[in-house]
């Protein structure tokens, strides 16, 4: 009997090793290089992190709905200081409304109108954030305290973006953007303590800060990663 009871003991202590080393070996890859489940696990979290949307944190192309809810109009194809990605808000901030309530040079500019620098693309955050600090109304400071798809980041387009968002929004345009043809609306690049930038149609030109009105349209940079 002892003889039979330690057979069974050590034949059931073989089994139980037996599988013990199996399930041990089920993640391990084997001499031809093939892949583990855990490993194959990994891989499809990776693949589908990279399939996100553009608005649930992957990359975006031109066209997509971006995080804020917007249009995705530019990719600068890397992280840039500023950002990666520009979208523009699909309704506008005001229909009608001055840029500023008084006239007051926002950038210091001895020559008395601003530089190139303040009208290219990547500078509208920048721009919008010192004018919304000497204006207390007018298109800047609302496009500044805009909230819209969950942001707080939006602000007027330099005079750059807006010129991409003019010429991308007209008819026939390949990959064309679905917004109004022909607006008019303000830039964040100011001209003088009188004037700043204003997209007329297709046309970039000045008009007065306080006296004249036109449209507000938000746009807001972000970078990969970013979530609706």
């Amino acid at each position: 009997m002892l003889f039979r009871s330690t057979f069974r003991k050590s034949a059931l202590i073989a089994i139980a090793t037996a599988g013990l080393l199996a399930g041990c070996a089920v993640d391990q890859p084997d001499a031809g290089g093939s892949t583990s489940p855990t490993e194959a696990s990994a891989s499809r979290t990776k693949n589908a992190a990279l399939n996100l949307a553009c608005a649930a944190g992957g990359d975006c192309k031109f066209g997509d709905t971006g995080p804020g809810g917007g249009i995705v109009f530019y990719d600068a194809g890397s992280n840039q200081p500023w950002g990666r990605y520009l979208e523009v808000a699909k309704p506008l901030v005001s229909a009608s409304m001055n840029w500023c309530d008084q006239a007051v040079l926002v950038f210091d500019n001895p020559r008395g109108f601003q530089s190139k620098a303040y009208e290219v693309v990547g500078r509208g955050f920048l721009n919008t954030k010192a004018a919304a600090e000497a204006c207390k109304s007018g298109a800047v400071r609302a496009s500044w305290d805009w909230v819209s798809g969950g942001k707080e980041d939006w602000f007027l387009p330099t005079a750059d973006e807006a010129r991409m968002i003019s010429s991308l929004s007209r008819p026939g345009t390949v990959n064309r953007l679905d917004l109004p043809t022909g607006e008019t609306f303000w830039t964040s690049s100011e001209y003088l303590s009188t004037s700043a930038n204003v997209l007329l149609g297709n046309f970039m030109t000045t008009w007065n800060k306080v006296t004249k009105q036109a449209a507000v349209r938000a746009v807001r940079a972000f970078l990969p990663g970013d979530k609706s």
